[in-house]
């Protein structure tokens, strides 16, 4: 039978259809998912997600009560329940607050119509920060980088509704210190 290991972090991933933006956060079999209906959202090395997500595995709430992972009081607080220790969510310098301070800036207020844009450009040049600690060196290295971007065919903004066909780009380093690497692009069929 499976079960929980107490710090370790399993997995975060980005969900992009050009149309519906998820942030998918996953802690062994047990997972929650957070719609993102507009601007960005930045995930750094641990869980981000904490009570408002939109969808969970289905003995989520059983498991954490039974492991003792939460009271079952008031919300469950995903990242809390399975994060071993510390939370980076609001932990001032920490990889994750930097990430989203550099991703708002770059990007103004999408939310609203203002500011710049997050393109492929605009995200490897985050990548390859180093004062708020993305791309790191020493001890514990960034091991690769990698942008996608998703386009519907024949649409230029990148979020046109008007054809079906999604054009996926991406780009990879494939090796440590993005500050370094080139991001190559890679084509899949």
């Amino acid at each position: 039978m499976y079960m929980y290991a107490p710090g370790t972090w399993y997995c975060s991933i980005t969900n992009d259809t050009c149309t519906c933006r998820w942030i998918l956060e996953t802690a062994g079999r047990h997972w929650v998912a957070k719609r993102i209906n507009c601007g960005s959202h930045n995930i750094s090395n641990g869980l981000t997600i904490r009570k408002s997500f939109d969808l969970c595995s289905s003995n989520l709430k059983r498991y954490a009560i039974e492991h003792k992972l939460w009271t079952g009081k008031g919300e469950l607080d995903f990242a809390e329940c399975f994060s071993d220790g510390m939370l980076d969510c609001n932990v001032k310098g920490s990889r994750l607050v930097c990430g989203a301070a550099i991703m708002k800036k770059k990007s103004g207020d999408e939310c609203r119509g203002g500011g710049g844009s997050l393109d492929a450009e605009a995200m490897m040049e985050i990548l390859r920060d180093h004062d708020g600690g993305i791309c790191m060196h020493g001890g514990f290295e960034t091991t690769a980088a990698m942008v996608s971007e998703l386009k519907r065919d024949g649409d230029e903004g990148g979020r046109g509704r008007n054809s079906e066909r999604v054009v996926a780009q991406h780009w990879m380093t494939g090796r440590p210190h993005p500050c370094k690497s080139p991001f190559l692009l890679q084509r899949f069929t």
